[in-house]
């Protein structure tokens, strides 16, 4: 075949191409949801191949569309082309980069965000420079959603053009009298606060700031900001300045912002800024700090209906201030009674919101709010162990609600060094007849079980009655008829004993329990568990537990076997149980 020949063939192939893109652009205004799927799917395969020409006419389609269920679609479907582009080198043209780019911050909203966000790294002076624009117009709100997004998800966008972002944004917080705008810039300055750690170290693990632990990662990854700031690095100076100037407004501002929500939205902006401000100003800064904190979480009103716990916001710039109290001088946290007020403040927060882990039909912003709340007990359990594990027992001798808020707690740092002091601590709530209590004391043997073998080492009787309080529980009898269903998954103020668990369900979770431990791979409980289940199932005041114990004996059975056969850990615990025990005839009739 001659070269005019392929020629022509290869422009009929593209031209087929085209016809087959946008006949199905076309279709998917009419096709039904399974049909958008393929279509979709067709496409992307289209665009390994044809990636500019795919984009291209998926961008025209968009322009000339005014349906809006139809736009819609189609964003999605260019978010998804950008995002699963592969390979990732391929690149949207700059022409057509920028058409888009204008097209879509005159078209504000979530899916336009979205297709920006992947457009920004492939042109990242383009798309900051639109949105620069964007920022000082009358209406920056979608422009500064878009940056927030933008420094959360690719912040080396910012680098070349970092202090012109942070200069502007500080103008803008400067002037506004708005307090919608407000609250977004300083949702904004959180996450330009993680991309300026990400610009100034790049080596650096990635930050998520839907990460978990997201709070310890950001303070072990902006803790070389000290020693930039005090190295005067010029590339850092500007930077430095400018954060220090936004920090020091918002500690002279937020006490004439009455509003509440602005004042939760800047505990959560200056906790992000204390980690990556010069440590002088934040010593100077940290008392009033801590003493706004204490302030709102002791406000009354700042749960919701929909949320039994403090705004995540507040709870999440809480543990930032803690980690940067900890990083300056964690002193700061022993002067006069800071440490005790702050203990007592996170504390009474958990007694009003009750474990959360088992409440039924809340949203995620409450759980994470408590796992957040958890966190800044952790920060202060880390650095002062002994003076935290003596607050939470002492709470544990109190009402019956900050007994359950000190048990959820306590559960919290059970895999920690704290364990044997946790352990020896509860004994005196083994002989309290609160189901629920006895409910919590069971998930707590569930997280101390990775520890127990070694704190059994030294305190093998207290482990002995806290595995034993727990056989016990299966054996519960119904206290009243008029006892009834419950949720033992939450318990607050308002919590009545009548409302406690029924007898079944308290069984039923002991049993749990208990399947754990005579689950653990490891068999590390074994030759504890043995002797205690054994006395239990001759005990004639167990036989409402006797089918849970016999399904833990034999699950504890097989595993050693299987242990054996495998010889890759100990057996013979139930043969030793059996000898120290003394009484297997004895068992093996009352079994019968």
């Amino acid at each position: 075949m001659s070269a005019d020949a392929e020629g022509e063939e290869a422009s009929r192939e593209g031209q087929c191409i085209k016809d087959v893109v946008r006949s199905l652009i076309n279709a998917k205004g009419t096709s039904s949801t399974q049909l958008q799927l393929a279509i979709n799917s067709s496409l992307m395969q289209v665009a390994k191949k044809n990636f500019d020409f795919v984009t291209f006419a998926i961008f025209s389609a968009l322009e000339n569309e005014d349906a809006d269920h139809q736009r819609l679609q189609l964003l999605r479907l260019l978010s998804q082309l950008l995002e699963q582009r592969d390979p990732r080198s391929l690149v949207v043209p700059r022409t057509l980069a920028k058409n888009m780019t204008r097209h879509l911050l005159s078209n504000p909203g979530q899916p336009s965000a979205d297709v920006l966000c992947e457009l920004a790294p492939m042109h990242p002076d383009l798309v900051l420079g639109e949105v620069l624009q964007g920022l000082s117009s009358d209406l920056p709100s979608f422009s500064l959603e878009l940056l927030s997004q933008v420094a959360a998800a690719s912040p080396a966008t910012l680098k070349e053009r970092l202090n012109e972002v942070l200069s502007k944004c500080f103008n803008l917080l400067q002037g506004c009298r708005v307090m919608d705008v407000r609250l977004l810039l300083l949702r904004t300055w959180c996450s330009l606060c993680t991309a300026i750690v990400s610009c100034l170290f790049p080596d650096a693990s990635p930050l998520d700031a839907g990460h978990p632990c997201f709070s310890r990662h950001f303070a072990v990854a902006a803790s070389p900001m000290r020693v930039r700031q005090t190295a005067a690095d010029p590339d850092g100076r500007k930077t430095t300045q400018v954060i220090s100037a936004v920090f020091a407004l918002l500690m002279s501002s937020w006490t004439n912002w009455k509003d509440q929500n602005l004042r939760v939205a800047v505990v959560d902006t200056l906790g992000h800024l204390s980690l990556v401000i010069p440590k002088d100003q934040f010593l100077t800064n940290a008392d009033a700090l801590l003493e706004h904190i204490v302030f709102l979480l002791s406000r009354q009103g700042l749960a919701s209906s929909s949320s039994p716990m403090p705004p995540f916001a507040l709870m999440q710039g809480t543990c930032l201030a803690l980690q940067a109290c900890v990083d300056a001088d964690r002193e700061l946290l022993t002067i006069e009674n800071t440490f005790q007020t702050l203990w007592s403040a996170l504390f009474n927060a958990v007694v009003a919101g009750g474990p959360l882990q088992y409440l039924h039909g809340l949203g995620q912003e409450a759980l994470q709010s408590q796992a957040e709340l958890l966190r800044c007990m952790d920060v202060l359990a880390e650095n002062f162990g002994t003076e935290s594990l003596n607050f939470l027992l002492q709470k544990a001798k109190g009402h019956r609600e900050e007994r359950l808020a000190a048990l959820l707690v306590l559960r919290q740092f059970a895999g920690s060094l704290l364990a044997s002091g946790i352990v020896e601590g509860v004994q005196p709530l083994l002989s309290d007849t609160d189901a629920a209590v006895g409910i919590m004391l069971g998930e707590l043997l569930v997280a101390l079980s990775p520890r127990l073998a070694e704190v059994a080492a030294s305190k093998q009787t207290q482990v002995n009655n806290l595995i034993g309080f727990v056989i016990r529980l299966t054996a519960r009898a119904q206290v009243a008829d008029t006892e009834h269903g419950y949720i033992p998954k939450f318990v607050s103020k308002g919590y009545s004993n009548n409302d406690a668990p029924s007898a079944e369900e308290v069984r039923k979770r002991a049993g749990s329990v208990l399947g754990q431990l005579a689950g653990d791979p490891r068999g590390s409980m074994n030759l504890a568990l043995w002797p205690l289940l054994l006395k239990a199932m001759v005990n004639p005041s167990m036989l409402l537990g006797l089918p849970i114990i016999c399904r833990c004996v034999t699950q504890m059975v097989q595993s050693e076997r299987d242990a054996a056969e495998r010889e890759d850990a100990p057996g013979g615990g139930v043969r030793q149980a059996f000898q120290n025990y003394g009484q297997s005839d004895m068992l093996l009739l009352w079994l019968l």
